[in-house]
């Protein structure tokens, strides 16, 4: 016998807290991972080119956290509420929702706006959802989940900005840092040996 309560529904992915902060934790990761699975195939298909990323780093940073999650988010909402103005299923409003703010994407690798879609279209259908109790929250719910889905490529960014161990390691020779080992700890024996003897 069939039992309808079996069927998985769109809203059986939202997690059971009425917190709006987790839910945007929750609908953050779902973009985080599709947009991974968008990557490992969109990349295995066209090689992407190396990072260009210039400028300071500090500047990058804000520029992904905070100004590219709101005009992105608003550019999102917009084009979405458009849509939804011309009486469009809610399908049809997530998808043109979802491409027209991931052609934004294109440049100068268009392939990335593969990358982006998944995770565009995830964050309209969850304004569509928050939007039944109030458009500006369901806004900020949004722009919240763009900033939190930034956050890892920021990190790696960050990450490969910093100067690496092995990097300033390769600088020293090996027999510098052996000797200068050597000489701390005869430094070091030579003071306590001298401790000992005004002590005695």
């Amino acid at each position: 016998m069939h039992i309808d309560s079996h069927r998985i529904r769109p809203i059986d992915f939202l997690p059971r807290s009425r917190s709006k902060i987790v839910q945007a934790v929750v609908i953050s990761c779902y973009c985080w991972m599709a947009v991974s699975f968008m990557s490992a195939w969109t990349r295995g298909i066209f090689p992407s080119p190396r990072s260009s990323t210039h400028g300071d780093v500090t500047i990058n940073v804000i520029k992904v956290i905070v100004l590219s999650p709101i005009y992105e988010s608003l550019l999102l909402v917009g084009v979405l509420e458009l849509v939804r103005l011309a009486r469009a299923p809610e399908v049809i409003q997530v998808i043109a929702a979802g491409l027209f703010v991931s052609e934004l994407h294109s440049w100068p690798w268009w392939p990335k706006s593969l990358l982006v879609i998944p995770g565009f279209c995830i964050m309209a259908a969850a304004y569509l959802y928050w939007r039944r109790s109030s458009w500006k929250s369901a806004l900020g719910l949004v722009v919240l989940v763009h900033v939190l889905s930034n956050c890892v490529p920021v990190l790696n960014y960050v990450g490969s900005r910093l100067p690496r161990l092995s990097t300033i390691s390769a600088t020293i020779p090996s027999g510098e840092i052996v000797q200068t080992s050597n000489q701390a700890l005869e430094r070091t024996a030579s003071r306590c040996a001298a401790r000992m003897k005004d002590e005695l």
